[in-house]
């Protein structure tokens, strides 16, 4: 059991020291349990360590949904409409509005892309790509594309290719985001 511990130079130099060797024992009994301890301590360090690990994960997981800058939150179960909920465009760190694309894919319709944002933007296009598409440009279906603000206030409707949208503004929840009211559903003309 000494040798266990020769490593250590305070057991060492109590090995080479020229007293008894009851005296070397209890001193390496007396140095055993301090060494426990500090095993005791490590451990209860890197538990403390992991205890901060899991909080930070979970506080990030949580803040990385906060931070998210173009949300969508779904207020519909898709029996009347197709897209209903409101949707945040918020300033980006370098000053733009972020932007999202609703993919349409629909029984019965044409592949679509919904453009929200940024800021006041939509539009409405055939077809799904991976590329951006410009908003003024004249493959969007939605005419005017940029809401006009009346005060604080913004509301519009569009019937366009078998889609009735309906977009209003509903505040924001900071002063650096749009809130929006989005519902996209077919068109009465559409469903006859």
């Amino acid at each position: 059991m000494i040798n266990r511990f020769m490593d250590f130079p305070i057991i060492q130099a109590l090995s080479d020291a020229p007293d008894s060797s009851s005296a070397n024992l209890r001193y390496v009994a007396a140095a055993s349990l301090q060494f426990r301890e500090a095993e005791v301590d490590t451990m209860a360090r890197r538990w403390i360590q992991w205890q901060r690990v899991v909080a930070m994960t979970f506080a990030g997981c949580l803040g990385i949904a906060a931070l998210g800058q173009a949300q969508f939150t779904s207020l519909s179960d898709h029996s009347r409409a197709m897209l209903e909920g409101n949707w945040q465009s918020c300033r980006e760190a370098d000053g733009q509005y972020s932007e999202r694309v609703y993919d349409g894919k629909w029984p019965g319709m044409a592949p679509f892309e919904l453009h929200m944002g940024p800021y006041h933007e939509f539009a409405l296009f055939h077809g799904i790509t991976d590329g951006h598409r410009s908003h003024n440009s004249p493959e969007n279906l939605l005419k005017p594309f940029n809401i006009e603000l009346r005060g604080h206030s913004a509301h519009q409707v569009w019937n366009v290719a078998g889609v009735h949208l309906d977009v209003t503004l509903a505040g924001g929840s900071r002063e650096d985001c749009e809130s929006w009211y989005v519902t996209l559903q077919r068109s009465a003309s559409a469903s006859h």
